[in-house]
């Protein structure tokens, strides 16, 4: 496993688990800040209906599609803002990617189908 990603397992508020990888990058379109990351992109991995919730099946999932150049199944959170010093959240990256992967709790799946592209 990689060192610089980040996981979240949660649940839907319909009862569908879910895994998210996360890692801080730079968003190669915009290129707001090239000294370090200005992005936190996602990738997730949703289990079906009839499916078992595998951690690690999830994670490997969550983290391809996270790192694909295809749309399916990722997103990704500016950590831009013009009111705070470049790399504001170095030191706190594990409590962003929680706080930005539990905002999915609150979805159901069909939300987070739609929100990811899936």
């Amino acid at each position: 496993m990689e060192t610089d990603i980040f996981y979240y397992h949660g649940k839907t508020t319909d009862g569908h688990r879910f895994t998210i990888a996360g890692r801080f990058q730079t968003l190669i379109e915009n290129e707001i800040n090239s000294d370090g990351a200005d992005v936190l992109m996602l990738g997730i991995s949703l289990c079906g209906e009839q499916d078992q919730f595998a951690k690690r099946l999830g994670r490997i999932r969550s983290a391809g599609r996270m790192k694909s150049k295809r749309i399916l199944g990722r997103t990704y959170f500016s950590l831009y803002e013009e009111t705070r010093p470049l790399n504001w959240f170095a030191e706190k990256k594990g409590k962003v990617f929680v706080e930005a992967a539990q905002l999915n709790n609150a979805l159901s799946r069909s939300s987070i189908m739609r929100k990811f592209n899936l």
